[in-house]
């Protein structure tokens, strides 16, 4: 098999027997994807540096961490994990976090115990929430059905669902707008503002995923319940009026999602993340589509791109 990559352009020519071909695309795609991961993780780790600061601190000296072990400190936080061990500087960590305290160990030296400090800048969260407690995570407010803010996301569903909507809920969840927000600021700088990224999209479930998705987001785990023909990731839709087909559980709801669609290209069943752009093999498609001229169907495959804004209960 012969092999031709052309830098200036960010291409490779493959050109071969059909088996060959197909067995190397698959292993390019993968290292494609990891490649694209680790650049995901540096930018996201540039994001969170900026808003959280992790420090160790001992006899009055302070010893601070490079963004991607900050990065990883925080998920392990957010995660609620214990404790949460790593490499930096020739030294082994160990962060105890229950405790605030941090330990760090090098071959022949005696171990050094630190107090470990989190600070974070003022969150930014939405301005029309209602105000939460600094250690309320999660807050689902009911929205006054004369209220603006009600009468707009009933205007935008009833478009295409024709419904009676009973009751708008508002979702505050701080540990997924967070995430979500960086991963906003993340696309629009890598697309630096050309691409409008943010979308309002429905999303139809069965009612024993509500509390699941108001609590942790939605799930690529929940793909293939119904159909994967354009991905196996979590499907999201243009009109109410398709989304009403995936409502289940004898409760008439439906979520109002903010997407992050991105950049998008034609999916199909195989597909467990977006495609590699042919401009660039090392940059891959936001999102995958039922029709690249007028998409009505969006799959999203990271969980930080959704946010389930809105619960409408219709009938």
């Amino acid at each position: 098999m012969e092999i031709e990559v052309t830098e200036d352009v960010s291409r490779i020519t493959l050109r071969g027997n059909k088996s060959a071909l197909l067995t190397a695309i698959t292993e390019i795609n993968k290292q494609v994807t990891a490649i694209s991961e680790n650049i995901r993780e540096k930018r996201e780790a540039a994001v969170i540096a900026k808003n959280v600061f992790w420090k160790a601190v001992r006899k009055g000296n302070t010893h601070e961490f490079p963004p991607m072990i900050v990065y990883k400190l925080e998920q392990a936080y957010q995660s609620n994990k214990a404790t949460f061990e790593f490499s930096a500087n020739e030294a082994q960590w160990k962060v105890d976090f229950a405790k605030n305290e941090a330990t760090s160990s090098q071959k022949g030296k005696k171990k050094k115990k630190y107090i470990i400090e989190r600070e974070q800048i003022e969150e930014d969260f939405p301005e029309n929430w209602t105000a939460m407690k600094k250690d309320e995570i999660l807050k689902v407010v009911d929205l006054d059905s004369t209220s603006k803010e009600f009468q707009e996301v009933e205007q935008r569903f009833n478009v295409t669902a024709k419904k009676t909507v009973t009751k708008v809920q508002r979702i505050q969840n701080k540990h997924l707008y967070m995430p979500y927000s960086l991963y906003k600021s993340r696309m629009s700088t890598t697309s630096k503002g050309t691409v409008d990224s943010e979308r309002r999209l429905y999303h139809g479930t069965d009612v024993t995923n509500l509390d699941k998705i108001q609590t942790t987001g939605f799930s690529r785990n929940f793909s293939g319940k119904h159909a994967v023909a354009y991905g196996q990731g979590v499907y999201f839709a243009k009109d109410a009026s398709y989304s009403l087909n995936y409502v289940s559980g004898g409760q008439l709801i439906m979520f109002e999602a903010m997407v992050l669609t991105g950049e998008y290209a034609v999916g199909n069943s195989t597909m467990r993340h977006p495609p590699p752009k042919p401009d660039n093999a090392a940059a891959t498609y936001d999102t995958t589509v039922n029709d690249a001229a007028n998409p009505s169907i969006f799959v999203v495959y990271h969980d930080d791109q959704c946010y389930p804004a809105y619960l409408i209960h219709y009938q």
